[in-house]
């Protein structure tokens, strides 16, 4: 691999594109393509105002990249160690704000305390609502991740498929999806196991990088002033692991058709702890998450939802 060759190119990527026109919400044909770079291609519904992949990867060539710690990174260099967390006690505390305050309010809500994440990762989420009295256990497609989950905090964790997970017939009081929904092609189905699974009177907690952001609007504009050419802000906003790009609107769309409704937003942004970045570029993050905040266009957004079974 030579310091020029470039992310198409080092597995053809091209050749390995699925098209699509219609929204993988609502099935609207008559989409708007947007955005295009290295052969991928993001368009635009606005029924439901959600950013899709119109030309994505095949699965198989994500599970390659996924599965290939040389090509992950090579394709995502700042997320070089973001699941092997070099000071887990730092990422932690900055965190511990957050879900606290996430679980405080889930904990109004619901009567029971059996949590369950779908994609929890390294499990430092269930760690943390373990310490609050809440009985925890993962699911994640890694078995890295979920040995890492058992070995580090002797929480209960399966490896397999989230769209394919089955539990018993004591259903969780809250499922949590971190960082999961954008990357399925048809995210509506992992939505299905989530009402199926979830109690009744049950809470969903969603997480998803908010696409009305303030750097992802500026990636679109650099993208359609220079007709194109400019290309590097939409491969950094807009990456190929990422199938759909979810604002709050298209977040209570997709929840809607699933029979969920929202009970609460939350606006965030990203913990850079977890990222590979220079000192200044996290300094103008920073400062660009501190106006973000001002004006409400934060790079992440969370909803709690219930299942609508009127």
């Amino acid at each position: 691999m030579t310091t020029t060759e470039s992310k198409s190119e080092k597995l053809n990527l091209t050749q390995s594109l699925l098209f699509r026109n219609s929204c993988p919400i609502c099935a609207n044909p008559s989409t708007q393509k947007e955005i295009a770079f290295d052969g991928f291609e993001i368009s635009y519904c606005s029924h439901c105002q959600l950013r899709f992949q119109s030309a994505y990867l095949n699965d198989d060539m994500m599970d390659r990249i996924n599965k290939s710690e040389e090509l992950r990174d090579f394709y995502f260099p700042e997320c070089a160690h973001y699941f092997d967390i070099p000071n887990r006690e730092a990422y932690i505390q900055g965190m511990s704000p957050r879900w606290k305050s996430w679980l405080e309010f889930a904990e109004k809500s619901v009567k029971g305390r059996k949590l369950l994440d779908l994609g929890c990762g390294t499990g430092e989420f269930l760690s943390f609502a373990q310490v609050r009295g809440w009985n925890v256990s993962g699911v994640d497609y890694d078995p890295e991740n979920t040995a890492k989950v058992r070995d580090l905090f002797h929480i209960p964790c399966e490896t397999g498929d989230l769209t394919k997970w089955e539990g018993n017939r004591s259903g969780p009081d809250m499922i949590s999806l971190f960082d999961v929904l954008e990357h399925f092609i048809d995210p509506n189905r992992i939505l299905e196991v989530c009402h199926r699974e979830l109690n009744d009177d049950g809470l969903l907690l969603i997480a998803v990088p908010n696409d009305r952001n303030f750097l992802s609007i500026l990636a679109r504009w650099f993208s359609r002033l220079s007709f194109g050419a400019i290309k590097k802000p939409a491969r950094l906003m807009y990456e190929f692991d990422h199938r759909s790009f979810f604002s709050p609107a298209a977040l209570k769309t997709i929840l809607k058709k699933n029979k969920f409704k929202v009970v609460r937003v939350f606006l965030d942004e990203t913990n850079l702890s977890r990222l590979e970045l220079g000192f200044l570029t996290k300094r103008l993050l920073n400062v660009i998450f501190f106006f973000s905040r001002l004006f409400g266009f934060q790079n992440r957004v969370l909803v709690f939802a219930k299942k609508d079974i009127s």
